[in-house]
């Protein structure tokens, strides 16, 4: 990405101030909807120093029009130094409650709403970069997730491997891994939830990523890196990754635009990525989740009835 162009970009696009300040200290937020700017930045207040605590005030950012609502506060995720991207993942209403394979009609998909932000530097403020619509898992969200639940978890998780089965673009990861589905030996393992080799197709214990099923949706993938270790049988193989037109659900995954996901693999080549998970107006409860474990949290989340509209990929990366 072009900085000095970037720089333009954000200033004409600022329409109001916000206070921001370097995560792993305490926020006084506002809570209820928030409104979101894609490439607009939200500018340090004067007089803010590291370890203020401040009050992040109302946007009223719009981008071609159309003002985006959210349901929680960016600035209240409490994230280790090194952060340079979060995609923030909203839950809404879970309209098929079991495997849905093919194309289906509109309300039988359990949607998501995907913004990923980007920030250059610890002290610098979130800037939402994409914006699409995805689906989550047949079984909602939760969590309290076990294998062959089809829940998608919820928490907040540092992203793990970059991957795919077409070629990388340029300004990808440099560690992006081409999957070869004529060499029939990639695989991800269900016994250490890593991408594995093994040229003996009876050994793979886990998802073939070879297989002819998955072209399309593993064409561009990023582990979410949820239960890292796949301890207490949670779980395994769980990911960002493509979606096909008249998808409704995954096995827990969460699958977006396919522009989306290419412009997210070149936002997660600049620095440390993360991804926070939650049912639409339930993100308190994750705000200071993160762990290196990929561990959920505890607490009550309940399914949410709000059911989400279109949402039109965009995408300024």
């Amino acid at each position: 990405m072009n900085n000095k162009n970037k720089t333009k970009w954000l200033v004409t696009l600022t329409f109001g101030v916000l206070m921001a300040v370097p995560t792993m200290i305490s926020y006084a937020g506002v809570t209820g909807k928030k409104a979101v700017a894609f490439g607009a930045m939200n500018a340090t207040g004067p007089g803010v120093k590291s370890g203020d605590v401040v009050e992040q005030k109302q946007q009223n950012h719009v981008l071609q029009g159309v003002a985006v609502d959210v349901s929680y506060d960016v600035t209240r995720f409490l994230l280790p130094t090194g952060a340079r991207n979060l995609i923030v993942v909203e839950g809404f209403a879970r309209n098929s409650k079991t495997t849905q394979s093919g194309a289906k009609p509109e309300n039988l998909h359990n949607k998501v709403r995907v913004i990923a932000y980007h920030r250059d530097s610890d002290n610098a403020p979130w800037v939402a970069r994409v914006k699409s619509l995805g689906v989550m898992g047949w079984g909602g969200m939760s969590n309290h997730r076990f294998e062959g639940s089809g829940i998608t978890p919820i928490g907040v998780f540092k992203m793990g491997t970059a991957f795919g089965r077409k070629e990388a673009m340029e300004g990808f990861s440099k560690n992006y891994v081409k999957i070869d589905p004529q060499a029939k030996s990639q695989y991800w393992s269900k016994r250490t939830n890593r991408l594995e080799n093994n040229a003996n197709t009876l050994l793979q214990d886990g998802e073939k990523l070879w297989a002819s099923g998955f072209a399309g949706i593993y064409d561009y993938v990023i582990d979410s890196g949820f239960n890292v270790n796949n301890a207490n049988g949670d779980g395994s193989a769980l990911f960002l990754h493509c979606t096909y037109p008249g998808k409704a659900t995954t096995g827990g995954c969460v699958a977006i635009d396919p522009q989306a996901m290419i412009a997210i693999e070149k936002m997660y080549a600049t620095g440390d990525s993360y991804i926070a998970q939650a049912p639409f107006g339930q993100f308190e409860g994750i705000y200071s989740a993160y762990n290196e474990t990929g561990k959920m949290p505890q607490g009550t989340f309940s399914e949410t009835s709000q059911q989400l509209d279109d949402v039109q990929t965009e995408i300024q990366w």
